[in-house]
């Protein structure tokens, strides 16, 4: 599954006049911050459902079930976190628009410029289809790109970790 196999924006939709002014995006793979702790944003309309979810975790977790807050995925061991299959969220919209690969997250009014269209982001963004593990993953792109070995492991990680915190992605 790529960025094309998800619902389009409706007609119309364009990166409002502020945003075609900045240069920066979410996600640059030369250039990034690495995530350290993870800042999820709920709009006031997904407060319901988002306790909903967190319930529904509780019990899983009450009866047995692996459960897990998205937050804390930032503390998880190296080996736990390449265990997890990426995936973009049920209700995502991805489109590229004036050749950026812009998302909006379920429940969300308004595109979010996520890298450009010919970044390497957008391999890796690609790979998260629900089918890999990110330990699958980091070896795909470091023979794709030529990276060594710690630059596609800090490429994919943060990469799905910023896309988590907008969500657009979660672990599958």
């Amino acid at each position: 599954m790529s960025f094309n196999d998800h619902e389009p924006f409706q007609p119309g939709w364009s990166i409002r006049e502020p945003m075609k002014n900045k240069v920066t995006y979410l996600f640059d793979c030369d250039q990034f911050v690495p995530v350290e702790k993870m800042n999820i944003s709920i709009p006031r309309r997904a407060v319901f459902s988002f306790a909903k979810e967190q319930i529904h975790a509780k019990k899983m977790s009450q009866n047995g079930f692996p459960a897990y807050q998205i937050e804390n995925l930032t503390d998880w061991d190296v080996m736990e976190f390449q265990q997890i299959q990426p995936v973009v969220g049920r209700g995502v919209k991805i489109q590229i628009i004036e050749g950026i690969v812009c998302g909006i997250p379920c429940r969300g009014n308004e595109p979010i410029r996520l890298f450009p269209v010919l970044s390497f982001a957008r391999n890796v963004f690609n790979r998260f289809d629900g089918q890999q593990r990110i330990g699958e993953i980091i070896p795909i792109i470091q023979k794709e790109t030529g990276w060594s070995a710690e630059k596609s492991t800090a490429v994919v990680r943060n990469l799905f970790l910023r896309l988590c915190e907008i969500r657009i992605c979660e672990p599958g």
